[in-house]
């Protein structure tokens, strides 16, 4: 009931900030007043963490049926558009290879987005200051890869653990420690899995890619 509660106060306030950005610039909401616009983002990113909430509160979500289509590429754009504004210490960039690929999926629309949502926020968190984070869709035979960048620190502790539950790659960093770890079990529900790959980029740091496939519809 708690959880209903600030849901519904949260989506006052995105429902709000938006009004007032389509009413500042109805053609283009997004270029409105920097701050209206980051009270927006930031409300939207809200919503996301209450479906991690919800989700550690109840993982039998994660065993819904995948009774939806979704377009990939225009999912991770929505996630990209909304952390922008509110991050403007990183860069964000998002690409498809070949250009205009957006693969569809057999998803569970209440559980899918969470995975971009993590991905990224796990990349910002732990990038290093005015770096870029890279996102990139591109075919894999009859599937989708799907690869999330970031230069980040080098540390002994970023290994396949950070996908268990309560563990943090990096201590003094903030976070639950639980994101990566539901972003798993949601790659699993949709019969994939994230992968971590870290390899050396310079002096004491590291280029970190989290990746998964997805199998596409044709």
């Amino acid at each position: 009931m708690a959880l209903h509660e600030l849901r519904k106060l949260n989506r006052s306030v995105k429902q709000t900030a938006e009004r007032l950005c389509a009413n500042e610039a109805p053609r283009d909401p997004e270029s409105a007043d920097v701050n209206l616009v980051r009270i927006w983002k930031t409300a939207d990113l809200v919503s996301h963490q209450f479906d991690v909430i919800e989700l550690l509160a109840n993982e039998e979500l994660a065993a819904l049926p995948l009774n939806s289509t979704v377009e990939l590429y225009k999912l991770f754009d929505k996630c990209v558009r909304i952390y922008r504004p509110t991050d403007p210490t990183h860069n964000i960039t998002l690409t498809a290879t070949p250009k205009g690929y957006s693969p569809k999926v057999r998803a569970c629309d209440k559980t899918l987005p969470i995975i971009p949502t993590v991905l990224i926020d796990n990349a910002l968190r732990y990038a290093q200051p005015n770096s870029d984070v890279r996102i990139n869709l591109r075919p894999e035979g009859d599937c989708c890869r799907v690869e999330v960048e970031n230069l980040a620190k080098a540390n002994p502790d970023l290994t396949e653990k950070i996908f268990e539950r309560g563990v943090r790659a990096q201590k003094d960093a903030e976070g639950s420690g639980n994101g990566l770890y539901i972003a798993q079990l949601v790659a699993r529900q949709h019969l994939t899995e994230i992968k971590l790959e870290v390899e050396k980029a310079a002096k004491e740091q590291v280029r970190c890619t989290l990746s998964l496939v997805f199998r596409t519809l044709l």
